[in-house]
This record gives C-alpha cells, structure tokens and sequence, in this order.
C-alpha cells in the first residue's frame, strides 16, 4: 500500500507539471478496476484528488471553467491538426493571429472546436496527417532514432524503445511535435539540411534545438552508413 500512494502522489505531481501525465494515471485507474482491486482503486483515486483539488479549484475560481491541469490542450490540438498541418508544430498565421488575440483558457475552447471541425470536414486529410505523424516520429533519422548511447545494454535500450513509442505515441497523434530536417538522396550522396520552414519560432527563439537535433540526425546517419 505504501507503494500504491508513493507511486500515487509521483504521477498526481507529474500531472500538475505535464498534463500528459493524466494518460498514466488513468490507465493506472483503469488496470487496477480491471484486477478488481477495489481498495487500491480508491486509495489511488484519493491521493490524486487530494494533489488535483487545490489546483482545480484555484482555476475554476479563477476562470470559471473545471481545468484540472493546463488549458493548452485544445490549442496542441489546433496547431498538430488543421488544413495546413504538416505533421510537425507550426502554427499557421490564422492560429497565430488567434493566439495573440485571445486568453489561453479562450484559446482552449476555440482550439478543441477547431480540431473537430476539421476532423469532421475532412476525415482523409486528417487519417493522412496521423500516418505523416507516425513516419515522422519512426523514421530512423530523427535523434535518438538508434538510441546508440544504449548499444552496449541490449535490455535497457529495448525498455526505452518501448516506452518511448508508447509514451509519445499519443503526442504524436494529437500533434504535438515533428521534425525539423529535411535529407536529399542522389546516387551515392546524401545532402541533408535544417528545414527553416519548421522552425520553433516560441521555444526555439534561437533555433539552439533544431540545431542540436540536427547534429544529432547526422550522426545517426553517420553511423548507419558505416
């Protein structure tokens, strides 16, 4: 039981953080109601209600609204979703406008309407984004695509593989990150290139992460090619 509340309170406080958090909390809930351990089930709920209140309440008194976490959920949503969504973070100037506009909890409502008109409007359009997403997120060019610096530990490198595929999986599919590099095969000469179009322009002032990935891409690359 001592586990069960540590374990409770780690990913209570990770959700407070890092909202996606919530998808392990949840399937926690969910894994403890399908083994039918009723007092697991309600000591764990209890612990994260008791992390969860105080934050919830603060901003339902503050805006009104039951956000138990962050309200930038619906925007993710918008910017990895919509017509001109290229599988990465970019957001497009209708959004940007949007964003300068309106408060992040208006941004909220505004983001998860847009989602959904677009799902609805155009199902193909958005099935082909998801598989853009996936093949961005699996190729073996992105950073830590060979998790090299694990090689020399088989059973660790395949615990983070797993657990990484699972983890951002779910980002991937609401759209939440991408790649910024684009490779150029001719014959035997591979040219490859930071795709400026992509960049981080909120995060990533600087471009010191694009950059960062990017040196990394080509070390995977290097070392694939030997």
């Amino acid at each position: 039981m001592g586990m069960l509340i540590a374990t409770s309170s780690i990913l209570s406080l990770a959700t407070l953080v890092r909202s996606t958090f919530a998808l392990l909390v949840l399937g926690m809930m969910v894994l403890l109601l399908y083994r039918r351990k009723w007092k697991h089930l309600i000591v764990f709920s209890f612990v994260v209600c008791v992390f969860l209140t105080p934050w919830t309440v603060r901003n339902y008194n503050l805006y009104g609204r039951f956000i138990p976490t962050t309200a930038v959920g619906g925007y993710d949503l918008w910017v990895g979703n919509n017509p001109g969504a290229t599988g990465g973070f970019v957001k497009t100037p209708e959004i940007q406008a949007v964003r300068d506009r309106y408060h992040v909890v208006e941004l909220e409502e505004i983001g998860i309407r847009k989602y959904f008109e677009f799902l609805s409007s155009d199902p193909l359009a958005f099935m082909k984004l998801q598989v853009d997403k996936a093949a961005i997120y699996f190729s073996l060019l992105r950073p830590t695509g060979f998790w090299t610096y694990l090689n020399k530990n088989p059973v660790a490198q395949s615990i983070v593989v797993l657990s990484s595929t699972l983890w951002t999986a779910f980002l991937f599919v609401f759209g939440t990150a991408g790649a910024l590099w684009l490779f150029s095969i001719n014959k035997n000469k591979i040219t490859a290139y930071p795709d400026l179009n992509r960049e981080l322009k909120t995060s990533d002032k600087d471009n010191r992460l694009l950059y960062i990935s990017f040196g990394c891409a080509i070390k995977n690359l290097e070392i694939a090619a030997k």
